[in-house]
């Protein structure tokens, strides 16, 4: 483990799908944190950025990130940790018992944006890229490779099954 005190640099970690609480492992080094979220709810980003964040510095930006810059559909749903940029497999969802977390409230249009086309990244390495895109990891991936050459630690929240449409997997990861 690495020992806080130790650390003579922030972190720079960027956390895609930066909705709720942070991960409790990265709490032990919450005072060398520079964290730059990404929350495409607009609603939810507003709440991030007005909460009192435990980390030295933290942005949340509300832009969806992807493979490229487009323009894209999101679906807002009953829990709000659930929604995405991949329209939910009910089919596959309606199994359980908590399938209505995924329902779809509203859809609207969002523009995605690619890593490595913020220029905010242009002049600063990225020490950390956390992702929990709900099934979106891979193009976020491929949007990155400029970013990735600077990467030292890449956390990625990953399913085994399609909980959505056109979902990347751990195993296509």
């Amino acid at each position: 483990m690495i020992i806080p005190d130790l650390l003579e640099k922030s972190i720079n970690l960027v956390d895609i799908g930066a909705v709720g609480n942070p991960p409790p492992h990265w709490l032990p080094l919450k005072d060398k944190i520079h964290l730059f979220g990404f929350e495409p709810n607009k609603d939810e980003c507003n709440k991030l950025n007005d909460s009192n964040c435990v980390y030295k510095k933290s942005e949340f930006l509300p832009y969806a990130v992807g493979e490229k810059d487009e323009s894209r559909p999101f679906y807002i749903t009953e829990y709000h940790e659930c929604c995405s940029l991949l329209k939910p497999n009910l089919v596959w969802l309606n199994r359980f018992n908590y399938s209505s977390f995924f329902n779809v409230k509203q859809m609207i249009e969002v523009e995605t944006v690619s890593l490595d086309s913020i220029k905010k990244f242009s002049n600063i390495y990225i020490d950390a890229l956390k992702i929990d895109a709900q099934g979106n990891e891979l193009p976020i991936l491929k949007g990155a490779t400029s970013l990735l050459k600077h990467v030292f630690l890449i956390e990625i929240e990953s399913g085994l099954h399609k909980n959505y449409e056109n979902e990347t997997t751990f195993s296509e990861l």
